[in-house]
């Protein structure tokens, strides 16, 4: 576990159905915003997702925050051996 219990969040303002700012989804932001907490994570584990809208005719603000452990996979190779040979290395 790279970073145990981020944080995150983002948010779209549209008026008229058109983007203010940042065209990208909020969701996509704040799983980028994550990742890029550590140069080595490659995935999040445990994620807790809270997503709010506020919609007031002309103008809409959607926000979205996730909290997550962000980790590393790492690649477990498993290899048979004989009987007896269990504590060697």
């Amino acid at each position: 576990m790279l970073v145990p219990n981020a944080h995150a969040a983002a948010c779209r303002t549209r008026i008229l159905g058109l983007d203010v700012g940042e065209h990208s989804s909020p969701l996509d932001r704040a799983v980028h915003a994550l990742l890029a907490a550590d140069p080595e994570a490659d995935a999040l584990r445990n994620l807790r997702i809270a997503a709010r809208s506020l919609a007031l005719g002309v103008f809409e603000r959607s926000c979205v925050a996730i909290d997550a452990d962000v980790v590393r996979t790492t690649s477990v190779v498993r290899l048979p051996a004989p009987p007896g040979h269990e504590g060697h290395h």
